[in-house]
């Protein structure tokens, strides 16, 4: 399903505006109740400028767990 895609991936969220801001404080308490793990948490990079955001996603994908096939999806 999707969330296998989010948690076991690099992913990226563009906070322009603060739109996410909502999103990201009830994912930093899925990560303190324990239901999703710091180093999962820790694929999802957020960034308010493109660039950042982008390099910070290819940073992090090594970290990844999951294959890079988006042809099961």
């Amino acid at each position: 399903g999707h969330w296998q895609i989010i948690k076991h991936r690099a992913n990226g969220l563009l906070n322009a505006g603060g739109y996410y801001d909502a999103l990201l404080g009830f994912l930093g308490e899925t990560v303190a109740r324990g239901f999703v793990s710091p180093p999962q948490h820790a694929l999802l990079q957020v960034s308010t400028d493109p660039a950042q955001l982008l390099d910070a996603i290819g940073k992090a994908a090594p970290r990844a767990t999951a294959p890079d096939d988006y042809g099961r999806i």
